[in-house]
């Protein structure tokens, strides 16, 4: 397996224990992966009538390091990457229709869930941080 198809592989991983998270706190997956030129929007959920559009940034760790600030994953989501999300999400309420199950929402919000895994440990940590002003 190449490093390249690792990584990917790894960051699938991270997104499947967040949609897992999601729905457990009564999210509904609306869909996930929208590409376009400008990017990728990872999961899109609906919760009270709130769409959400989530990044999710996953990890490998060691020991105790994601315990420290230094090895969240959250902080790799910087000023370039919440534009491009703001971007993205304006392009897919565009492109909604009347019928889309995503078109029932009264407002959006921006999450990051972060996704920390220390896979000698065999345990994760996950960290929702929803409707962050992108």
């Amino acid at each position: 397996m190449s490093q390249n198809t690792a990584k990917i592989e790894f960051g699938k991983w991270g997104e499947d224990m967040a949609v897992r998270f999601l729905m457990k706190h009564g999210y509904s997956i609306v869909d996930r992966n929208i590409r376009s030129k400008a990017g990728e929007i990872d999961i899109i959920a609906l919760n009270n009538e709130v769409l959400t559009f989530i990044e999710v940034k996953s990890s490998r760790q060691s020991g105790d390091t994601y315990e420290t600030e230094a090895y969240r994953p959250e902080v790799r989501v910087n000023r370039t990457k919440t534009l491009r999300i703001r971007k993205l999400a304006a392009q897919y309420l565009k492109g909604l229709k009347d019928n889309d199950i995503a078109y029932n929402f009264s407002t959006i919000a921006f999450a990051v869930v972060s996704v920390s895994i220390n896979k000698a440990a065999r345990k994760g940590k996950i960290r929702f941080l929803n409707k962050l002003c992108f």
